[in-house]
């Protein structure tokens, strides 16, 4: 997860990453984006674009979408909602690489945002999927 405040290089950085990867790597990469913000050429990597309100409806239909069509690496522009939030957990939970940003200031801050979404009973559960599927914020 990349996080900090509007204009603070959330997609620059994640930008960088993908074309990292891109140039590295022979996966599959699907970004999911509102709107484009960089255009990814395929080096090394099938590159798929998705533009929200464009190509799909909203972040969580793409991201239903994007699992049927196996990607390797995912990359959730905003992760706005509870939807989106746990498609995002189940994709990683199931072995895709998961990118996302979301507004926030601290590590700290991004889990309580993450498990402050689900409703109450669930809260120790997205804990579970957390521990075992985050890698970096």
């Amino acid at each position: 997860l990349v996080t900090g405040p509007t204009g603070s290089g959330k997609s620059t950085t994640l930008a960088a990453m993908m074309d990292y990867v891109n140039e590295n790597r022979y996966q599959h990469i699907l970004t999911i984006e509102d709107p484009i913000e960089f255009v990814h050429e395929s080096k090394k990597c099938l590159v798929n674009q998705r533009e929200v309100h464009k190509d799909t409806h909203g972040f969580s239909e793409a991201l239903r979408s994007a699992l049927r069509e196996d990607p390797d690496i995912i990359l959730v522009g905003e992760m706005r909602d509870l939807e989106t939030i746990r498609l995002a957990l189940t994709a990683a939970e199931t072995g895709h690489l998961v990118f996302g940003t979301l507004h926030t200031t601290s590590a700290a801050k991004t889990i309580d945002r993450i498990v402050d979404v689900f409703p109450a009973a669930e809260k120790d559960m997205v804990r579970a999927m957390l521990s075992e599927s985050l890698q970096a914020v």
